[in-house]
């Protein structure tokens, strides 16, 4: 998704989890959602977890949109002049927010968030030995 932004490329993705942290912006089109139980063994140590479980009629309207938007583009040369897929300044931002050293600078300040924090972490996320390699 970070790659397509940088490209210029839309994205619509459910509006849940690591990519909202990321997802925004003018081609960025979050999908509405509900928080349903992962299904038992969908993945390991993810009983008792939820996911967001888009909405798929938002999710084709926002599909439509972009379509829409594109063909018009492709139509009128006046409206490609307001795409923000082509936009520099647009492209711009999600290049900054996606370079190596933005991306390292994020890494190291949350590393060192965490670093503060080892002892009661470490508390936190000792495993037990009945719960099969999973957190409890």
């Amino acid at each position: 998704m970070a790659e397509a932004l940088q490209l210029g490329v839309d994205v619509i993705a459910t509006e849940y989890g690591g990519n909202t942290d990321f997802c925004s912006g003018p081609l960025a089109h979050p999908v509405r959602c509900r928080e349903v139980p992962i299904p038992r063994g969908a993945y390991p140590c993810a009983d008792g977890h939820v996911w967001g479980e888009p909405d798929l009629e938002h999710a084709a309207e926002l599909m439509q949109q972009v379509a829409a938007r594109r063909l018009a583009m492709a139509a009128d040369p006046e409206v490609t002049a307001v795409d923000p897929s082509r936009d520099s300044e647009v492209l711009a931002v999600y290049r900054e927010r996606f370079a190596l050293a933005a991306a390292g600078a994020r890494y190291r300040a949350r590393l060192e968030e965490l670093w503060g924090q080892r002892q009661e972490l470490g508390e936190r996320l000792k495993w037990r030995a009945d719960s099969r390699g999973c957190p409890p």
